[in-house]
């Protein structure tokens, strides 16, 4: 059994929405977890955090908000890929 890393919500706001400033930052991340074999865990508050985060910089930016469901079905496909290719989901 592969060792699992628990993603931060802050990771995962950067590889759901491509103009964060840490996108670039979160998509090594998961390539090196991947690389050195280990698979991620989604906790789920973890996920929740990261949907409301992106929600309220929207609010606060006066942007469309995310889509909420698209969101919830990115996350829910990365069960179902190895880490280093959840950026591309």
């Amino acid at each position: 059994m592969a060792d699992l890393v628990v993603l931060d919500a802050n990771v995962i706001v950067g590889l759901l929405y491509e103009e964060d400033a840490k996108q670039a930052d979160a998509c090594a991340l998961v390539e090196r977890i991947g690389a050195a074999g280990r698979e991620v865990d989604l906790v789920d508050f973890l996920v929740l955090e990261a949907v409301s985060v992106l929600g309220r910089r929207a609010d606060q930016r006066k942007t469309t908000p995310p889509d909420f469901a698209e969101c919830m079905r990115v996350v829910g496909s990365w069960h179902l890929l190895g880490a280093s290719a959840m950026q591309q989901a």
